[in-house]
């Protein structure tokens, strides 16, 4: 029994091997994710599969943990999967990403067709890749759990708002040809839903808005959907034409996360969370923080005199908490957090402002 690492399409092949035979595997898929202000070496895991013949013996379990640990040697520090349910938390996996939709009905939004255009939309191109790259990393630098995109490498659109959802995106540009923003959509035979958007000027929104609105009416269709975190401003430009907001936040499947290298995060993330408030940490002020992946100490500008504080917290409530799907104040009441001496203050300045969201289009 022997579990190798292959390179294969782009990413880290990890299977367990029985007498040569594959039984169960998983790739592992290189990213830099953003985490408050600062960014993180993230693997992506995905296709997760053990052969039918050999389900039930623990091997998906034996390639998961052994994972974790390559990962770690690796220098990796967060991972991400999309998972089913009731299976990944048994890694120490949490859920950290809500699932936004706000539709509004085409009639009600057939207002903007009488507004006057100001941008020209086109169906985008291959050179356009850089120009949105840059837009979308200038518009998201504070997501959390949003991936930091390059511009080299580009080879089309994978899919759309799903896996099986065929994409198409397009260009918004001024009279003179200047690149103002972009939005990718469904394609055929996918009703109206776009899962993207991104502009330079808020202004661009009613044109984004309207071209949903000829696109819902050409396939005759009754409803738009936008697919985007829930502070959005496109989101917020719908309010006045009638819309319904639905947000879950699931406790099983979807995308769940976990950390890889706590002492790395934290550490990290403390600092530059200080640097960006233009605070300086003083020395001999730190918070002890336990959990089941060990114990970290985490020095930062709010924390109390002495070094006497101490949070003691499960990794996947803590996980939660530093990319934004859970607040502070509510982790503290949760089972299993215990703070003294103003450990409870490093929650607090952890926890970012911003709906953590990595857009459909970089699923992996």
């Amino acid at each position: 029994m022997k579990i190798a690492t292959e390179e294969r399409h782009g990413g880290h092949f990890r299977v367990l091997k029985i007498k040569g035979d594959g039984v169960s595997h998983l790739g592992i898929y290189d990213h830099v994710v953003r985490i408050g202000p600062a960014q993180f070496k993230m693997g992506g895991i995905g296709g997760v599969a053990t052969n039918w013949k050999h389900r039930k013996k623990g091997y998906a379990r034996l390639v998961m943990e052994d994972s974790m640990n390559w990962m770690r040697d690796e220098g990796y520090d967060v991972t991400l999967l999309f998972g089913i349910e009731h299976f990944y938390h048994k890694f120490g996996f949490a859920n950290c990403m809500p699932e936004c939709v706000a539709t509004v009905r085409t009639r009600d939004a057939e207002a903007m067709l009488g507004t006057k255009r100001t941008l020209e939309v086109r169906a985008a191109k291959d050179s356009d890749w850089p120009n949105a790259v840059r837009l979308y990393n200038r518009n998201n630098a504070r997501r959390p759990l949003s991936i930091v995109r390059k511009a080299r490498g580009f080879k089309g659109l994978r899919h759309g708002s799903g896996f099986h959802k065929r994409g198409e995106w397009v260009v918004l540009e001024t009279r003179s040809g200047r690149f103002a923003g972009y939005a990718i959509l469904d394609a055929l035979p996918e009703p109206t839903r776009t899962c993207e958007v991104e502009v330079t000027n808020p202004a661009a929104y009613a044109d984004v808005l309207g071209h949903l609105v000829r696109t819902a009416i050409r396939r005759r269709d009754g409803e738009i959907a936008v697919q985007l975190p829930l502070d959005h401003p496109f989101i917020s430009h719908l309010r006045r034409f009638g819309c319904v907001v639905t947000v879950t936040y699931k406790n099983t499947g979807a995308m769940v996360g976990r950390f890889v290298n706590q002492d790395a995060v934290l550490t990290r993330l403390a600092a530059a969370c200080g640097d960006d408030r233009g605070l300086r940490r003083a020395h001999g002020k730190y918070v002890r923080i336990k959990t089941d992946l060990g114990e970290t100490r985490v020095a930062f500008a709010g924390a109390p005199r002495g070094g006497g504080a101490r949070l003691v917290i499960p990794a996947t409530t803590l996980f939660q908490v530093v990319v934004g799907f859970r607040k502070a104040e509510e982790a503290l009441l949760s089972p299993g957090v215990r703070a003294s001496g103003g450990g409870e203050r490093l929650l607090e300045f952890l926890c970012p402002a911003i709906e953590p969201y990595l857009y459909s289009i970089d699923h992996f």
